[in-house]
């Protein structure tokens, strides 16, 4: 089994990515929200953090990842990925990004490119010309 652990302040970035890992791996992969799962389960299982490691995981096995969603040309973002102990295994969904992570990681980053879900697909009416694959945000809510 594959956890998912994602801190539940920042879930609503990535529910849409989860559940469309969930959809096309089937019975693979598992979400939770709560640490105290995820450090009972982490002896056999693989782990994947989205973005960082909560301070309250005690455990140190090889078998955790942490999933990248940041762009790399953004120091601070580059920042903390050289900062990532190099036990940790890196998961990015960009090509460019893991161009980044391998130069300072040795080679560490696996690629995992978004999927499609075909539960997300609807037929819309389409009024305007423009795609967001994100959240809304009050500068975005300006343009729309």
């Amino acid at each position: 089994m594959i956890y998912i652990y994602c801190n539940p302040d920042i879930i609503h970035y990535f529910i849409d990515f989860i559940n469309t890992l969930i959809f096309n791996y089937e019975n693979i992969f598992l979400l939770t929200t709560d640490i105290n799962v995820i450090n009972k389960v982490c002896e056999n299982n693989y782990i994947i953090f989205m973005q960082s490691i909560p301070i309250d995981y005690n455990n140190s096995n090889n078998k955790i990842f942490i999933f990248n969603t940041e762009q790399l040309s953004q120091e601070n973002q580059l920042l903390r990925i050289q900062n990532i102990d190099n036990y940790i295994n890196i998961i990015d969904y960009s090509l460019a990004n893991i161009k980044y992570i391998n130069l300072i990681k040795n080679n560490k980053a696996l690629y995992l490119p978004y999927l499609v879900n075909t539960n997300e697909i609807y037929n819309y009416d389409k009024t305007n010309d423009i795609a967001i694959i994100g959240s809304w945000s009050k500068y975005r809510n300006k343009l729309y």
